[in-house]
């Protein structure tokens, strides 16, 4: 389980949140009072961790750690696979597909539907 939490206010103040318990969930809010979220899917075998947001000119970027658990369910070792982005232009600009960078990679891109899903209006 994860448990760590990023905030970020963006310049016209919007505020954005990612954090993590068995996947990463990333909000934004709407500037009437109302939040949007998404949750970043997952292929099964591997834990999603250490959500980070950075702000570039208008472009958000949700970052975050992806490791593989060894020695099954519970077996507390993880192998390091990599790090996913996920960027879209504020305020309201489509999601870029994700992108990995790291050690290695295994088949855990999430299908184009739940990648495709990280829109709102």
């Amino acid at each position: 389980m994860c448990g760590s939490v990023d905030l970020l206010v963006d310049p016209s103040g919007g505020e954005h949140v990612a954090d993590c318990g068995d996947v990463v969930h990333y909000a934004a809010s709407q500037g009437d009072g109302r939040w949007s979220s998404v949750v970043f899917r997952r292929a099964g075998g591997v834990v999603d961790r250490n959500p980070l947001l950075a702000l570039d000119s208008d472009r958000l970027d949700a970052a975050h750690s992806r490791a593989v658990e060894e020695g099954g369910c519970g077996g507390g070792r993880f192998t390091k696979v990599g790090v996913f982005v996920r960027s879209r232009i504020l305020p309201n600009g489509a999601c870029r597909r994700p992108s990995a960078s790291g050690p290695r990679r295994i088949n855990s891109t999430p299908s184009p539907s739940t990648a495709a899903s990280w829109t709102w209006s």
